[in-house]
């Protein structure tokens, strides 16, 4: 019995099993809201690409992307929509569900590698860094001249969110063991720094045109997607994903603590290394091409663990699939919410995700891990 009660709280209701039944109910319960989710992502995205500051009737949606998926004739007048909805809005559909996708899973395993319920994918100083690096690149033009003349913004991202990662994980690994605490205060520090400096360049521009790109990248946008993102940010989401699929009882044990980790077989400081280098590999893809999308990461994990529980056998999937839903009808709604114009769709993803996450937080039965 006590094995079985141990194994019952790894999975993260901290109390013992009342029956197979009951287990039972709540895997085909969660296994019925994978389903439903992956469903609303497909239905969602031929909607997502109908949608936008002018409307494409669905049938029209559906005849262009059946005659260049399934090479079938198209009847339906599609084709004088063909180029909207292949070259522009599909690809920034897909960037979506793969960079909401992206931002969920690396939310989840944070939480459960740091025992943190506020740890998401920016917290090891991943956005300030590449907020740093696209700042410099786009106010100092060091990617139209210089040391690395030709290099474009999302480079300069990704080598700043990259930087900043590694001083936050060789202070976290100073002096002993590295430690959750240690690395969490580590990236406040860097992403305090990061963000100063940040700060100070958009202070002493004199180019009011690069001030705007600057915030309006700092705050997410998925504007400039094209199909040559996708196949990268693709690779790098479904491999981490994959990755992270073998790594589940780990993920579940790190729940319970370090101290009870080691007695479980698993080397907590050791994964967490290796958990957080993947986050941040990820995250940083991410932030080089649209920019930082905050709340993701953190709102939607603690949204499925509320709907489907804190065992990381459903919580990874569906996380991850709802993650990408989100961020797809965020996109959306930054899109057609003001006429002639756009959001940033960090903007929609905090007005839309705070009222949600504070709600759930008043819920009594509500509890993390």
């Amino acid at each position: 019995m006590t094995r079985a009660a141990d194994r019952h709280r790894v999975a993260g209701t901290g109390s013992a099993p009342t029956s197979t039944a009951t287990t039972g109910v709540g895997r085909f319960l969660g296994l019925l809201a994978l389903i439903a989710v992956s469903v609303a992502t497909v239905v969602s995205i031929v909607i997502a690409v109908s949608v936008g500051q002018v409307n494409i009737p669905f049938l029209d949606t559906l005849g262009a992307l059946g005659g260049h998926l399934l090479h079938l004739r198209n009847d339906a007048g599609g084709d004088q929509f063909d180029s909207v909805i292949w070259e522009i809005r599909l690809p920034r559909v897909l960037l979506s569900v793969l960079v909401g996708a992206g931002l969920a899973l690396c939310g989840v395993i944070m939480q459960a590698s740091l025992q943190n319920p506020l740890a998401d994918p920016y917290l090891l100083g991943v956005s300030a860094g590449g907020s740093l690096g696209a700042t410099v690149a786009i106010l100092a033009g060091f990617g139209a001249s210089g040391l690395l003349a030709g290099a474009s913004v999302p480079v300069w991202a990704f080598s700043g969110s990259l930087l900043a990662t590694v001083i936050v994980l060789m202070i976290g690994s100073t002096g002993s063991r590295t430690s959750a605490v240690k690395l969490i205060l580590a990236g406040a520090a860097v992403n305090a720094l990061c963000t100063a400096v940040s700060s100070s360049f958009v202070y002493f521009a004199a180019s009011s045109e690069g001030i705007r790109t600057v915030t309006f990248w700092m705050l997410g946008s998925l504007a400039s997607a094209t199909w040559d993102d996708l196949p990268l940010t693709l690779c790098v989401v479904v491999g981490a994903l994959a990755v992270m699929a073998t790594q589940i009882r780990s993920l579940d044990v790190m729940l319970t603590g370090d101290e009870s980790a080691i007695t479980l077989g698993v080397d907590s400081a050791r994964r967490r290394r290796a958990y957080l280098v993947l986050c941040a590999l990820v995250t940083g893809c991410l932030v080089a091409h649209v920019g930082v999308i905050g709340f993701v990461g953190l709102l939607v994990p603690h949204v499925v663990r509320g709907a489907v529980g804190a065992s990381h056998r459903l919580l990874l999937p569906v996380a991850t699939i709802t993650g990408g839903l989100f961020v797809l009808w965020a996109d959306v709604i930054a899109r057609v919410a003001v006429s002639n114009s756009e959001l940033p769709i960090g903007i929609v993803t905090a007005v839309l995700g705070a009222p949600v996450f504070l709600h759930m937080l008043t819920r009594k039965e509500y509890s993390f891990g």
